[in-house]
């Protein structure tokens, strides 16, 4: 099952908050999760946030979190990506 997960919160002009996606690890168990790279101090200041109604969407840096196989695996750079929903 994949999983979409956001909070986002608009202070003055600013958004703040997480994104991120689990999809199943075709390998084996576990999830791979995907969330934009967090700029300098937590926000989402290097990509591009837009909201519209019911709809969402992320375009910026990425990060993927490979599955935990026990040993806890650091993300990885993926580059640009995006995100985005529709409720």
């Amino acid at each position: 099952v994949t999983t979409l997960a956001a909070g986002l919160n608009r202070v003055d002009d600013d958004w703040l908050g997480s994104i991120a996606v689990d999809v199943p690890n075709p390998d084996g168990e576990g999830v791979i999760g995907y969330y934009p790279k967090p700029a300098e101090g937590a926000t989402l200041e290097e990509g591009s946030v837009a909201v519209d109604g019911s709809s969402m969407s992320y375009s910026g840096p990425m990060l993927r979190q490979p599955p935990n196989d026990g040993s806890n695996p650091p993300p990885v750079d993926v580059g640009e990506g995006t995100i985005s929903a529709t409720c």
